[in-house]
């Protein structure tokens, strides 16, 4: 089932907001992205749990956003009325977090590729 499926959207509602555990990070994504099917709360891959490096035990994963709009470490989610600025928001990254055509740094083989934009399904 789906993330939305699962949880109850407040009437009003047009973003939820994620925050870390201890408040030190924060980000709100619209509820049309959060309609991709393949949006998930991961506490486990493969039958392990997430180390806390990766953002367990609890994160979001948000696949058609780039990682910053998945908040690690997740400790709160609450519904709000408007789009605002998170943690990197606040340091220059884009509000939407939308995967644009374009060239990114693949950090495995550090070399640039050339990406279509929408979901990265491969590096």
């Amino acid at each position: 089932m789906d993330f939305l499926g699962r949880i109850s959207v407040e009437e009003g509602t047009s973003h939820v907001r994620f925050t870390s555990v201890g408040g030190g990070c924060s980000t709100a994504v619209s509820l049309k992205d959060l309609e991709n099917p393949r949006v998930l709360l991961a506490y486990g891959v493969n039958g392990n749990s997430i180390e806390g490096e990766y953002g367990g035990p609890l994160r979001m994963i948000i696949p058609n956003l780039w990682g910053y709009k998945s908040c690690k470490w997740l400790g709160k989610v609450e519904m709000i009325d408007r789009e605002e600025r998170g943690y990197w928001e606040d340091r220059g990254y884009s509000r939407p977090g939308l995967i644009e055509p374009g060239v990114t740094l693949d950090i495995n083989i550090k070399t640039r590729r050339p990406i279509s934009g929408g979901e990265i399904t491969e590096f």
